[in-house]
């Protein structure tokens, strides 16, 4: 499996609005949203509840799968 790093700058101007959407639900997952948006994915994996909570990407749970 091949991994992509990407270092914050590159994500940067997605990281407001994250953190906006993320304050009030968890605001530790600013980054992976941020990230997320920027390279405009299909949604996110995750069994977070938190990401969950927000509509502006896709979160998929291991039972969508």
């Amino acid at each position: 499996m091949n991994q992509t790093i990407y270092p914050k700058d590159e994500y940067a101007d997605c990281y407001v609005q994250a953190k906006d959407i993320m304050k009030d639900i968890d605001p530790d997952d600013t980054p992976f949203l941020a990230l997320a948006m920027k390279t405009r994915v299909d949604g996110i994996w995750s069994e977070d509840k938190g990401f969950q909570k927000q509509n502006h990407i896709k979160i998929y749970t291991t039972k969508n799968f």
